[in-house]
């Protein structure tokens, strides 16, 4: 009897490890939205870490998160590091590539909640009028992570995360919009104005 069990475990433990190790090493994710605005507007959003706090999806979970720089101020080579309480958790992001108004490329090393390495990619596919902002992420899984994956959908929690920061990104740019349209009615009302 204690054999027949030892073997159903076996068997159970095997089919359950094959079923893990089937499941894909790398999973990507991508969400995109239409932004009324030029796309230098969203890309400076993107490319200078020192303006991800006003909309990244993390930074609202833990509105005390610590922030540090490194590197440059803005574009290749500068580093995001942030520490926060429970879902905020504790990462680094290196941009890796800019390209302007095209293509922005970041490396995500997350330690907590959990470990796990990605790779972000925001594309713009700009038209005279508006800019399309595509948000990719690109993760790679070990062994325990395709285990834990096995329990919840990829696209659908990286994807909600995607679009929570994606229409912040709309909001902040078309906001600049308005803000430039009517900086630039103020000055040419008062240039219109007959001085004494």
């Amino acid at each position: 009897m204690l054999k027949k069990a030892l073997l159903v475990l076996l068997v159970l433990g095997m089919g359950g490890g094959a079923l893990v190790a089937s499941r894909p090493t790398t999973t990507r994710v991508e969400r995109s939205v239409t932004i009324a605005a030029p796309a230098a507007i969203p890309f400076g959003l993107v490319n200078d870490f020192h303006r991800w706090k006003y909309w990244a999806p993390w930074e609202v979970l833990d509105p005390d998160v610590r922030r540090k720089f490194d590197g440059p101020y803005a574009g290749p080579e500068a580093i995001y590091l942030w520490e926060g309480k429970a879902q905020a958790g504790k990462g680094r992001m290196t941009l890796l590539e800019a390209v302007p108004y095209e293509r922005i490329l970041i490396r995500l090393e997350r330690e907590a909640p959990y470990r796990a390495t990605s790779l972000y990619t925001f594309t713009y596919d700009a038209d005279p009028e508006n800019v399309t902002l595509t948000w990719a992420e690109e993760q790679h899984h070990s062994f325990l992570d395709k285990a834990r994956l096995l329990l919840s959908d990829v696209d659908e929690g990286a994807g909600d995360e995607l679009e929570q920061g994606l229409k912040a990104l709309r909001t902040l740019s078309e906001d600049e919009v308005r803000n430039r349209l009517e900086r630039d009615a103020l000055i040419k009302s008062r240039q219109a104005v007959p001085g004494p």
